[in-house]
């Protein structure tokens, strides 16, 4: 606890919110999803001191370092986690981290627990590949994309956002940064359902609630895991981000269903559970926190982004933010050589100078 309000601390002091950084503020919410993060992990995977030094590390790197949008105040930020180590747990971080890879996550080797991952990055990239290979295999909407190390670890991240009750996120990057396409990965990965809405020229408020309402309906009646995932493009007026600040406060919308459309929902469910004095619309509330997860999708030099974090402060103190910083050149590498191994027929070391080449001029850009 100690360590943590120390790390807080100077956060708040010395992390200060400016125009390029409106997220920068930093609540006891925060902490919370840190200590829900650790709770995570069954006691019994907790086998000596080491072990919780590198949850407790891997939480707060969750819930502050994923959020900051420069790769200063990322180095800033990992040196002032290795003190608090040596300061309040007596022992050195690289003693611990000798490896230097340290993730959480449910779905690398498959046992579907939160613990420390203790296979290598190589390995954990090759059992996301062929995930997304039998995603692809059977889904109607296949999701393109090329894995990398970097997009692994966004990957881990949304999965623990998952695991947690009301774990969500926002996504901050640039278009084609993988942002959408990650999020539905997971939600695969954690067997829960997509959910987006469409917009058309006539969507407007009506097509909003009605949407929200099926939301609502998939997860407190159908009672299914459900994320629902909406990018800033999809968001035309000020009334859906209000709403969405209420899902993720406590999964209420005022005025949401008329009278007679609650009674009816209460009457599916009472058909499909047929509990004696049961409370159905309280059953209908629960289910709804219990299942929903939202991820917002947000360019960071959006008027959304902008809005978001002055106007409905709900959304950044409820959501863990993970923002995209730019691809490494290891990741445009990968990402280029397996779109031109698509097309092309050359040989390898051709396809490396080409490879090469385009990663040059996209850097320069």
């Amino acid at each position: 606890v100690d360590a943590t309000l120390d790390i807080f601390d100077q956060c708040t002091t010395n992390l200060l919110p400016i125009p390029s950084k409106l997220h920068y503020i930093f609540n006891l919410r925060t902490i919370v999803r840190v200590i829900k993060g650790i709770l995570l992990v069954n006691s019994s995977l907790i086998s000596n001191e080491e072990d919780f030094i590198k949850l407790w590390f891997h939480e707060m790197n969750r819930e502050l370092n994923d959020r900051f949008n420069s790769n200063e105040d990322r180095k800033w930020f990992h040196e002032k986690m290795t003190k608090p180590v040596k300061t309040h747990f007596k022992v050195s971080w690289e003693t611990i981290n000798k490896d230097d890879f340290l993730m959480f996550n449910e779905f690398a080797d498959g046992s579907q627990r939160y613990h420390e991952i203790q296979m290598n990055p190589e390995q954990v990239l090759n059992a996301c590949n062929s995930t997304l290979e039998e995603h692809n295999k059977d889904a109607t909407k296949t999701i393109d994309i090329v894995l990398f190390h970097e997009a692994i670890e966004h990957l881990s991240s949304l999965s623990r956002l998952f695991t947690m009750q009301r774990g969500h996120a926002l996504l901050v990057g640039v278009k084609s940064s993988g942002r959408k396409s990650l999020s539905r990965l997971a939600l695969h990965m954690a067997s829960i359902d997509p959910f987006e809405i469409a917009i058309t020229r006539t969507y407007g408020f009506t097509e909003w609630r009605e949407d929200i309402k099926n939301l609502m309906k998939q997860c407190g009646v159908q009672d299914i895991a459900t994320g629902f995932i909406i990018t800033d493009v999809q968001i035309i007026m000020q009334q859906q981000l209000e709403d969405l600040s209420n899902l993720m406060i406590n999964c209420e919308i005022p005025r949401l269903f008329e009278r007679d459309e609650m009674e009816a929902i209460k009457a599916e469910l009472a058909q499909a559970e047929m509990v004696m004095d049961a409370d159905y619309e309280q059953m209908f509330k629960e289910r709804c926190r219990r299942n929903l997860h939202v991820i917002l999708v947000f360019s960071p030099y959006g008027q959304i982004f902008k809005d978001s974090m002055l106007s409905f402060p709900s959304i950044r103190n409820e959501t863990t933010i993970d923002w995209f910083l730019p691809w490494s050149r290891d990741a445009l590498e990968s990402v280029a050589t397996a779109t031109i191994r698509k097309s092309s027929t050359e040989p390898p070391n051709v396809i490396k100078s080409i490879v090469s080449v385009c990663v040059k001029i996209h850097k320069s850009v």
